[in-house]
């Protein structure tokens, strides 16, 4: 198996302090740290190293065996480090039958979410179009006052003038222009108004949205293996 080990080329390995816990240089290869898994080596040489250590370090490959495999850091802050038959080659190997190359295929199938990714647009286009109807609600209220006083306003006129035929047809033609445009807004705000008067909850709406947030920014605190995630 292919592994990983911290070295500055010229003899001298990445080690991990028994007593303080911290990462040091050690001139003994046999000593040195080994991972499984790159990206958290990578990890321990961005943050854990020292500056002088990260200046002069880098990453290599190295050909482990099995019994290598359970001195590695990665296998060790596992927990798996006190399980006998983590990998074996002997007979009585739990992992004997496993098919590895069926895994393998299995594993590097992208995992969707496709539908996940629609419900969390679809949960903030909804929060949206609620936001934008009452938003809506509220400009059709304004606007159908102002043609009601429009209309109010040619009654009026009709009634305290005396207007010729060409005159009388104007005021026609302004009347039924508002008449058409009021109805039109009447028809939009009852929409609206039945839109908004469904028991659509906005709180819990607000909860759904702060819960796909924390979906998407999810962290984790370590409760012991704080140097895994350093």
């Amino acid at each position: 198996m292919i592994g990983y080990m911290l070295t500055n080329g010229k003899g001298y390995y990445i080690s991990k302090d028994k007593f303080n816990g911290k990462f040091v240089s050690i001139g003994n290869k046999r000593w040195g740290c080994k991972w499984i898994e790159y990206n958290r080596i990578e990890n321990v040489l961005r943050n854990s190293l020292s500056k002088n250590l990260r200046d002069n370090f880098y990453i290599i490959e190295v050909e482990m065996n099995n019994d290598e495999l359970k001195d590695t850091v990665d296998y060790i802050v596992s927990g798996k480090a006190n399980k006998d038959k983590y990998i074996s080659d002997n007979n009585n190997s739990t992992c004997k039958n496993l098919d590895i190359d069926k895994i393998k295929q299995e594993i590097s199938i992208p995992i969707k979410s496709d539908e996940l990714d629609k419900i969390k647009k679809d949960v903030n286009l909804f929060s949206d179009t609620l936001k934008d109807l009452r938003k809506r609600k509220q400009e059709l209220l304004d606007l159908q006052s102002e043609v009601d006083k429009e209309i109010s306003d040619i009654y009026h006129y009709i009634e305290l003038n005396n207007l010729n035929a060409y005159q009388g047809w104007l005021m026609y033609k302004m009347l039924q222009y508002r008449l058409k445009r009021r109805r039109v807004i009447k028809d939009e705000l009852s929409i609206i108004k039945h839109l908004v008067k469904c028991n659509i909850n906005t709180q819990s709406l607000s909860e759904i949205q702060d819960m796909i947030k924390n979906m998407d920014n999810r962290k984790y605190t370590p409760r012991v293996l704080s140097d895994l995630f350093k």
